[in-house]
């Protein structure tokens, strides 16, 4: 119901609208097309939100030789905010950062979705695959962030230019979900997750970065995996992610215990991780994926990938 004396009026330069959008910045409509909101006046620079880019230069671009100089929140306006067109700072969404303490506070969710090439001739489903989300309830570790933050002026250095920070970790997860289910190679699309299942895999082929195990084969750090179809209903396809999460094979000479996911004991029941395969998910997925090269968040040219990873570890 229209309350007598009020109605809704969007933003615009000519209306006085709500003149506020994303990061709480004020919106600077384009007078040449008389639109508004697509431009975003963070002090410093303005940002255009349809590009994800500024449309100047950094200020601070001399401390960032690494990245592009007309680049936004790190490549990442989900995890990072800029306040003032100058400094990148972390979300507070998800991310935190205590600028007393000198920690970084990690909570929420992240969701990875896989599709599912089946070479097999049997009939699978999304169903058929077992798969368990990755809790971390709690950790708290010292550890030197997995990618450049160094230019950050509020985060400390261990000397030799690299920021070391305190990590809490609090009721994080990383949710997995199968969207559907192909057939050929072909149809995998550029920016897929991919698990494959086959019929045979070389246990043997660990090369540039590739984990082999006796029943599954994943690219570590990566975007592709693959378990053999008679292993779909354990906790192989679990632990075949978690390679591409960033964990390690804990192997039996490492006093690797039966009931944990890592663990290369003849155990296909055990989804437990030790605070190595916590910290490895956290840096790598949370930090290094969502920051510094965003492969797993958003990767890029996976069908090539998928075709060369299946020739390179023998998938029938």
């Amino acid at each position: 119901m229209t309350m007598p004396g009020r109605q809704y009026v969007t933003a615009s330069p000519t209306t006085g609208g709500y003149r506020f959008g994303f990061n709480g910045m004020e919106k600077d409509g384009e007078a040449w097309s008389g639109s508004a909101g697509n431009q975003l006046d963070f002090g410093a620079r303005i940002y255009d939100s349809r590009l994800g880019r500024w449309l100047s230069v950094d200020p601070q671009a001399g401390r960032f030789s690494a990245w592009s100089p007309y680049h936004a929140m790190m490549n990442n306006p989900i995890w990072m905010i800029d306040p003032d067109g100058e400094q990148w700072d972390f979300s507070n969404l998800q991310v935190t950062y205590d600028k007393q303490s000198q920690s970084i506070r990690v909570t929420g969710e992240v969701t990875v979705k896989y599709t599912v090439l089946n070479l097999t001739d049997k009939a699978i489903g999304i169903n058929d695959i077992e798969i368990r989300d990755f809790v971390i309830p709690h950790i708290s570790y010292d550890d030197i962030l997995p990618i450049d933050l160094s230019g950050n002026p509020n985060i400390s250095s261990d000397g030799y230019g690299s920021p070391t920070v305190r990590f809490e970790v609090n009721n994080l997860k990383i949710n997995v979900e199968f969207t559907n289910v192909i057939s050929d190679v072909n149809q995998v699309m550029p920016d897929d997750h991919v698990l494959i299942i086959a019929n045979n895999i070389d246990t043997k082929a660990e090369d540039n970065g590739i984990i082999s195990d006796a029943a599954g084969v994943a690219d570590k750090e990566g975007n592709i995996a693959a378990v053999l179809e008679n292993y779909i209903n354990n906790h192989t396809p679990t632990h075949e992610v978690a390679h591409n999460l960033g964990t390690d094979d804990w192997k039996i000479e490492d006093n690797a215990l039966p009931g944990y996911l890592m663990s290369y004991a003849d155990n296909k029941n055990g989804y437990k991780l030790t605070n190595s395969d916590k910290i490895n998910i956290v840096n790598n997925i949370v930090f290094e994926y969502s920051y510094e090269n965003a492969n797993y968040c958003e990767p890029n040219g996976s069908k090539e990938k998928t075709k060369e990873f299946i020739e390179q570890t023998g998938i029938k």
